[in-house]
């Protein structure tokens, strides 16, 4: 007796369905949280060798199976779409050195990380790819040990689900394992001389796209 296996996605004469494509349903996520995440660079800057702070934002998502996803989102990626106000940046220029600069690489300036020490631009395929083997804490396999540290933030969209594709699919994000994020208290720096809020995260109206 022989039993024959035959896929149902109708791309073989004979199969039980007759569509041209198999059906797919596009994938949905829930946002459920969101925060700073920074450690201690392994690798040290480039120019200087100073430990400085690569930090990006993380947002914990959940599928519609209820699984968890966790996504470390590049800075530039968030700024390009208009999400982080004028008061957010300048807290985060004071407290993690992330500025606008130029990069010789990208031929380009963007939001990025940089060293608190000597203030080189500290590229984002670096922070966030592991570009040529030399990639941080974020995305070097060789640092999958080191804890990451999360400071918790309103959460920045609706409560609806969506496809969040600028988390998903940008190539400046990347998964990051749930067991390496360490929680915080909720991020609460004083506002400086021209900040009003504390890490205001109000985009001049706008709302992060599901």
């Amino acid at each position: 007796m022989s039993v024959q296996f035959r896929p149902i996605t109708g791309r073989e004469d004979g199969d039980w369905f007759d569509e041209e494509e198999p059906f797919r349903i596009p994938p949905s996520y829930m946002l459920v949280d969101n925060g700073l995440a920074w450690a201690w660079s392994p690798n040290g800057c480039y120019r200087c060798s100073f430990r400085y702070l690569e930090s990006a934002m993380v947002f914990t998502f959940l599928d519609r199976w209820g699984y968890r996803h966790d996504r470390i989102v590049a800075w530039n990626v968030l700024d390009d779409m208009g999400f982080l106000s004028r008061a957010f940046k300048i807290q985060i220029g004071r407290e993690l050195s992330v500025r606008t600069n130029y990069s010789k690489r990208m031929g380009e300036s963007y939001l990025a990380v940089n060293c608190s020490h000597c203030g080189a631009i500290q590229g984002v395929n670096f922070i966030i790819n592991d570009y040529l083997g030399r990639g941080g804490v974020f995305s070097n396999p060789r640092y999958d040990s080191i804890p990451i540290q999360v400071k918790r933030l309103p959460l920045l969209t609706r409560d609806k689900p969506g496809t969040y594709r600028w988390a998903f699919e940008d190539p400046f994000t990347r998964d990051v394992p749930a067991r390496r994020l360490v929680a915080g208290p909720p991020v609460s720096f004083p506002p400086g001389p021209h900040v009003t809020e504390s890490f205001a995260m109000e985009p001049s109206g706008k709302t992060i796209r599901p």
